[in-house]
This record gives C-alpha cells, structure tokens and sequence, in this order.
C-alpha cells in the first residue's frame, strides 16, 4: 500500500480480467467485496498519529480497488500474483522465503512466512513478512509488511530519509469486516435510558 511513482515492471506476466489469484496468495491477500480495514498510523518525523480506512471493492472479475479517503490504488489478479495495474507486482507466487520479485519501485524478498503478528485487531500466527528496497529517485526507502491468513494486510513498517532526515511510518491492523450502512433499514440502533 506504499504510494510512490508507477514504473512498468518488466516481469509482469500478461494480464487477463479472467482470473483470481491463486489459493495461496488469497489466503494471504482475501480481498473480499465490501471489506474495510481500518489502521492506526504514526509518523516519527512529526510525532504524527491517525487513522487509515481502506475499502475494498471489486468492480469485475480478476480486478481490486482499494479506496484510501479521496485515493483508489487499483490492482488485478494474473496467473502468477496480485499486481498494480500500472506496473510490478504487490505479491507474487511462489510465497516462499528467500523468493523476490519487481514492485513498482523496488524489489520485494519474501522474509518470513511463519510469523506471528500482535496487532489491535488481534494475534495473528502463520504470517507472511515481506521487505521492499525501494529508491525513488535520490530517496531510499525500506518497506516492512506482514500479510496474514484470512486477514490480509496487518502491519505495513516505512523507514527512510525525508529531507529533514530520517524518518519511520507505521501503520497496524485496527480492525477489519464487512462494511456497513447506517443508513440503511436494517440497522437496529439502542438507547440507554
């Protein structure tokens, strides 16, 4: 979920809108229609602290959106991976440590594929840790993240050099589940007397 400047991955396999990903990396990355997660985020630059909402929608067969407030980071499902739609791959098959493949501004290694995680919206065994070394223009940058089964995302870790100097972001799992409408008829809403 990284923001940075779309560079076409070289290796990106030719994409079709036929195909999910396989069953390995949608139990790691479940995206399902309707979900939201909702991270606590900090910045040590700034001593910053937030909220990140994600909504995932799919508008078709083999493609994903993400929703970040005003932001949609699109990705589609192709034979061997989950990849940006602009180029490079979020995670690619096979998710085995010491695997690596092309972002969009780096290079992903597979770390750790049986950690546990301990984050707000629970614990987590049975993770997968990726770590991106990514350089964006005179910028370096390292990207830290744990995908858990069933879960998906649950902790994104950014460490690099701001103009100002050193800088680390760190985003951890909240909460996550079906969105819901208040709005609609069938919200049953209490009161205390």
């Amino acid at each position: 979920m990284a923001c940075a400047a779309a560079t076409p991955g070289a290796d990106v396999a030719v994409r079709t809108n036929q195909v999910d990903a396989a069953p390995d990396l949608e139990r790691y990355l479940p995206l399902e229609d309707g979900t939201v997660f909702s991270y606590d985020t900090h910045s040590e630059h700034n001593n910053a602290r937030g909220t990140l909402i994600v909504q995932i929608s799919r508008p078709r067969t083999g493609r994903v959106d993400l929703r970040m407030g005003s932001r949609i980071e699109r990705l589609e499902f192709v034979p061997d991976g989950v990849a940006y739609v602009d180029g490079g791959y979020l995670l690619k098959a096979p998710l085995a440590k010491g695997s690596s493949w092309r972002s969009r501004t780096g290079t992903v290694r597979v770390e750790g594929t049986d950690e546990t995680a301990n984050v707000p919206a629970g614990t987590f065994p049975g993770c997968l840790r990726t770590v991106e070394e990514a350089r964006d223009g005179t910028s370096a940058r390292t990207v830290t993240q744990v995908y858990c089964p069933h879960v998906g995302l649950v902790s994104v870790d950014v460490e690099g050099m701001t103009s100002e100097g050193p800088d680390r972001e760190t985003a951890v799992l909240r909460s996550f589940g079906p969105r819901v409408d208040v709005t609609s008829q069938n919200v049953t809403t209490t009161t205390d007397e």
